[in-house]
């Protein structure tokens, strides 16, 4: 009753036991994950349109569960933003980028960048900048070799935040990128306020291009 909105009555079936037990189960095991780091990440690459070939990769995780196999985020990531432990899965996973960003700078690929996603607990953290900067320092990535993509959604909750925090990261020489354009309710005004470099424009407005004219 209360996850519909309160004041409301539900009548109890075994369902909603089975799915509390298995809520409880799910973060527990996410607990020991980010104790054991059973993170993989992995790398969706950009290509230029120009070049046809890939100038950086978009970081994703995914969890190697121990008996479920590799799991996607939307098994777990959800739970991880309701416990918090979304913020040492986030620190893990942008070290990592940072760190295989910087070997494909060093194989031959000197321009190479990745793209981290930045959650809701993340971008709430005050310390997120001095965090990002640590971490390009301590992994040796210069700065123009990482992107963060912030959702739509997310940047417009409080706008003086995200542009106070877009222009910090500009400064440290950090992109800033804008996910999932179009599915919240921003206007284009926003494109103007917003000290972006990269604009993503959601699927649903791509998806019939080649056969729509």
């Amino acid at each position: 009753a209360k996850s519909l909105g309160g004041n409301q009555h539900q009548v109890f079936d075994s369902a909603m036991h089975i799915n509390a037990v298995d809520l409880i189960q799910l973060e527990g095991e996410l607990k020991r994950a980010v104790e054991r780091k059973e993170w993989l990440v992995y790398y969706q690459p950009i290509i230029s349109l120009k070049s046809g070939k890939p100038v950086g990769a978009e970081a994703l995780v995914r969890w190697q569960h121990p008996q479920r196999g590799v799991l996607a985020p939307k098994d777990f990531i959800q739970v991880a933003e309701d416990t918090g432990l979304i913020l040492p899965i986030g620190d893990y996973v942008l070290r990592t980028a940072c760190m295989q960003a910087k070997a494909w700078r060093e194989a031959g690929r000197p321009h190479f960048w990745v793209s981290v996603n930045i959650s809701a607990r993340q971008f709430q953290e005050k310390d997120l900048v001095e965090k990002v900067k640590q971490v390009l320092q301590e992994t040796g990535l210069p700065s123009e070799g990482l992107r963060l993509e912030i959702t739509e959604t997310l940047a417009i909750q409080d706008n003086k935040y995200t542009m106070r925090l877009m222009k910090e990261l500009n400064e440290l020489g950090v992109y800033t990128s804008l996910d999932d354009f179009g599915t919240g309710y921003s206007s284009l005004s926003y494109l103007k306020q917003f000290p972006l470099k990269v604009l993503k424009i959601d699927r649903s407005f791509v998806d019939g291009l080649p056969n729509d004219g």
